[in-house]
């Protein structure tokens, strides 16, 4: 046999163990039993596949298996035919070759068998591998992370919410990963999650720019041996995780974690989200992270001549670019899409849905004093993103959207230095991503970059020069934080480092801004910025 059914089954209509009895004693008085499909509210009709496997047909010697997911328990069926009507509710054909607690119901599937006998697991278990069967479900769904994998353990079934799984022997080439619901909310790696994690957490500590490097532009300690200094690990998890109700879900980085975006610099940003993931149970699949220019191609060559040359400077990005990419799959087991944009969707606080979007705009390649520091997004990420998220459907008023890049769409800074022949800007596509934001109805932009708080609601219609009095306009609330881990005298007006908890309450959405200090694990200078949610 290769290619089959598995059906799950559980005793809810009879007591333990009553299901196999009762279906088996018919079979042993009437030579075949009808057994019901008792579909969940996701699936239908898989007719793809019951064309596939000829399963209309008068069968023989075709055996199919079934698996109680309470007692783990596994049994082959003999199955003789079947009977369906286009996903219509059908009932049994046959009272007396059915069990009684049938009588009243009308299932989209009933299965003849001749016998029904017990197996050992291990004629599933290693030895048959997930085939996929996408006409099972109603929606998109996240199972095809199963496809052409070993199915390694009951618990591995269980945890899935389905009733039928294709399965074939097994294949050299089959992943053999055991994958469990149970402890991972999202179980094949993926940029932009499909459905949503949820905890009863309320919280996102969003940190930014916090420049970890051996060159002396990181304001805390890098190691535990230094006497005077607190290592950033060490006031984080101090200041936001030494009670047990301190409700933070994940984290949130909106770029420049290195200062030149060397190797050893990712290593020291790494060791600082393994200390605070491991120390507080955190998935790291939760992260939020997007990449800064000091992340990305930030070039230090000094004069004009290698400022000019090319070759340099795409070396530079691609070294740098694989360095972030190093730092990216250590996390996500997953190497980064060619923009580096990735999404998440959060059910914070038990009830309450989030979506963000992490954009990289760090598309150009930085070149010091001369090209240094301008954001791109490009009209090919944001489709991209678009796509990924769907985002293109309207948006259920009851989330709330979030974008996330490094760069600052507003001007935050009193000023800025000038340099000859530099052009000076935001992100400079900032009015398509306004419009995009706009269109997409974001409730928020986060971003960092220039080491300064900033608070600023923008209230608009995706045309601005055009007057549509039809148009609903959309407020986005755009929000930077200052460094969270840069030298002091690299930190803008709002002067020394920054942390922000973004809790997400059943009233409002409040951003607790609080300094931090190398010196001790205490927040400071505290503000709390208050938002309704959408309408």
């Amino acid at each position: 046999m290769d290619v089959t059914l598995l059906f799950r089954f559980r005793d809810l209509s009879c007591p333990s163990g009553e299901t196999i009895k009762r279906h088996q004693a018919i079979c042993d008085q009437k030579d075949f039993v009808w057994w019901g499909w008792w579909n969940k509210g996701h699936e239908k009709l898989p007719t793809e596949t019951i064309q596939e496997l000829g399963l209309h047909k008068e069968l023989t010697d075709f055996f199919v298996y079934l698996f109680d997911s309470a007692s783990k328990k596994f049994y082959q069926a003999e199955l003789l035919k079947i009977k369906s009507n286009l996903g219509e509710k059908l009932k049994t054909d046959s009272l007396e070759h059915t069990p009684s607690y049938y009588v009243e119901n009308s299932h989209q599937l009933w299965l003849k068998f001749k016998k029904i006998a017990e197996v050992e697991e291990n004629e599933i278990i290693g030895l048959k591998s997930y085939e996929p069967m996408n006409d099972l479900f109603l929606p998109d769904s996240h199972f095809d992370m199963y496809d052409n994998k070993v199915v390694s353990s009951p618990e591995e079934l269980a945890e899935q919410n389905r009733t039928i799984w294709k399965i074939r022997d097994k294949k050299e080439t089959d992943k053999t990963n055991e994958i469990r619901l149970k402890f991972l909310t999202e179980v094949q790696p993926r940029h932009f999650d499909r459905s949503y994690r949820a905890t009863s957490r309320n919280s996102i500590l969003w940190l930014s720019d916090p420049h970890f490097t051996n060159d002396g532009f990181h304001e805390f300690a890098l190691n535990d041996d230094n006497p005077n200094l607190l290592t950033l690990s060490k006031v984080i998890d101090g200041a936001y995780f030494k009670s047990d109700t301190h409700q933070i879900a994940s984290l949130l980085i909106s770029g420049d974690l290195t200062w030149k975006g060397l190797e050893n610099e990712f290593k020291l940003a790494s060791k600082f989200i393994d200390y605070i993931h491991s120390m507080n149970s955190m998935d790291k699949s939760w992260l939020s992270i997007c990449p800064g220019n000091h992340d990305l191609s930030f070039y230090e060559g000094a004069d004009d001549a290698i400022k000019n040359n090319d070759k340099a400077i795409k070396e530079n990005y691609a070294r740098t670019r694989q360095c972030y990419g190093d730092f990216y799959s250590k996390f996500f087991d997953i190497n980064p899409n060619k923009s580096m944009a990735s999404g998440r969707r959060f059910l914070l606080n038990d009830t309450i849905p989030v979506e963000i979007v992490l954009l990289n705009s760090v598309t150009l390649q930085q070149t010091k004093d001369s090209f240094q520091g301008h954001g791109f997004i490009g009209s090919e990420q944001l489709t991209e993103v678009e796509n990924r998220m769907g985002l293109s459907t309207s948006k259920p008023r009851n989330v709330t959207r979030i974008c996330v890049m490094h760069h600052h769409l507003l001007p935050v800074s009193l000023t800025q230095d000038a340099y000859e022949d530099a052009k000076y800007s935001t992100v400079l596509d900032a009015e398509r991503l306004s419009r995009w934001l706009t269109t997409h109805k974001f409730d928020f932009l986060l971003h960092g970059h220039m080491h300064q708080n900033f608070n600023c609601t923008i209230e608009r219609g995706v045309i601005t020069h055009e007057v549509n009095p039809n148009e609903k306009k959309n407020k986005l609330h755009v929000l930077s934080l200052g460094s969270s881990g840069v030298c002091s005298s690299h930190t803008g007006e709002a002067n020394g480092n920054w942390a922000c908890r973004i809790a997400f309450g059943h009233d409002k959405i409040r951003f607790h801004y609080a300094k931090i200090s190398p010196k001790d694990a205490n927040l400071t200078g505290e503000y709390t910025l208050e938002f309704d949610y959408n309408d």
